[in-house]
């Protein structure tokens, strides 16, 4: 029996849920060690993804005591060991506890990842370049949001609004913000649900409408249904 939820009724797996995007958001957040284990079918994406708390399991009817849930947690259990003692990947003297306490924060998996936190400030310090360079473009690790002075200073609005936010406040390097705004761009004209800033959003509905003649969306004619 599979680990991986289960299909909506209209047979399509949620986006937020499926393997295929659970994979994706692993590689562009770093977690390459995590995709590895999937891609190994060590353990499914979706019980990673409840590990790194992206999203919840619905309960069983045995709960804790069921046996596919024991075979789960044991499955994890070996693979968080493996990532901990394993060859770090680009970060040095860095445990894989260590670094998922720099990059996401401290939790009941790597809350005693440090001694103290002169110490978790000393690693971020000496790490931080690597640790950056593992964030997906418009996005930034818990480190620098502790540390960083520019970091420091930004209220947490949250993942769905994390990429907006860096935008608007400046910190964005000219290459990142080019690359964030490029993928932008074909999310709004695929009418696909994003994080756009509405400004960038006004802009380009001002554009569509100066290509169309100068003519504005109610004028516009509107698409007859297909029957």
């Amino acid at each position: 029996m599979t680990d991986e939820p289960g299909s909506a009724p209209n047979g399509r797996m949620q986006q937020g849920t499926s393997r295929e995007y659970l994979l994706d958001r692993l590689r562009r957040e770093g977690h390459a060690d995590w995709v590895e284990a999937v891609e190994a079918g060590r353990v499914s994406a979706f019980a990673v993804a409840v590990e790194l708390g992206w999203v919840t399991r619905s309960p069983t009817l045995l709960g804790e005591r069921a046996h596919q849930t024991k075979r789960r947690r044991h499955r994890l259990a070996e693979e968080r060991q493996r990532i901990s003692s394993g060859p770090q990947l680009n970060t040095g003297k860095l445990s894989g506890r260590q670094r998922e306490f720099l990059l996401w924060g401290p939790d009941d998996r790597c809350g005693d990842a440090f001694a103290d936190e002169a110490e978790v400030e000393a690693a971020w310090q000496r790490h931080r370049e690597e640790l950056l360079a593992a964030c997906a473009p418009g996005r930034r690790c818990w480190g620098w949001r502790i540390f960083d002075p520019s970091g420091s200073k930004l209220a947490w609005k949250g993942y769905d609004r994390e990429r907006s936010g860096l935008w608007r406040a400046g910190v964005l390097g000219a290459e990142e913000r080019i690359q964030l705004e490029r993928q932008w761009r074909k999310d709004f004209e695929r009418g696909l649900p994003s994080d756009v800033p509405r400004e960038l959003v006004k802009k380009w509905k001002a554009e569509r409408r100066q290509q169309k003649g100068g003519a504005s969306d109610a004028t516009l004619p509107k698409r007859q249904p297909a029957f």
